[in-house]
């Protein structure tokens, strides 16, 4: 199994809730998750509907530039305990992979929905 993509999601005027439409992760394990695309990604929001603390990883991604400098970007890791409130992620581009996404793996069947930032200018 790889990644799944998610589809970005307008951030509209009058918002749904934050837990409606959210994409179920379908495998767990390292090389599975979500591939999240970063082109005006804003937040993304995470729902764990199990009955046991999941633990996501959000993959870190040096640039060529930190790599030639020895820079290292490590993973980041949250926890989210069972039935809590969904957790918020701002996304920061140490986590952009090569081909535009940022990856999620997580140990539970977890819930996830990525918000584009809105646009100001139309």
């Amino acid at each position: 199994m790889a990644e799944q993509s998610i589809t970005l999601r307008d951030h509209d005027v009058n918002p749904e809730p934050i837990t409606d439409n959210m994409t179920t992760l379908v495998t767990t394990g390292a090389g599975n998750g979500f591939a999240i695309p970063t082109t005006k990604l804003g937040f993304v929001f995470f729902d764990n509907p199990v009955a046991a603390t999941a633990t996501i990883t959000i993959k870190g991604q040096p640039t060529a530039a930190q790599t030639a400098r020895g820079v290292t970007v490590g993973d980041e890791t949250v926890a989210i305990a069972d039935g809590g409130d969904p957790v918020s992620w701002y996304y920061h581009s140490d986590f952009k992979n090569t081909d535009g996404n940022v990856i999620v793996e997580c140990d539970q069947l977890i819930k996830v929905k990525a918000i584009r930032r809105p646009n100001y200018n139309s």
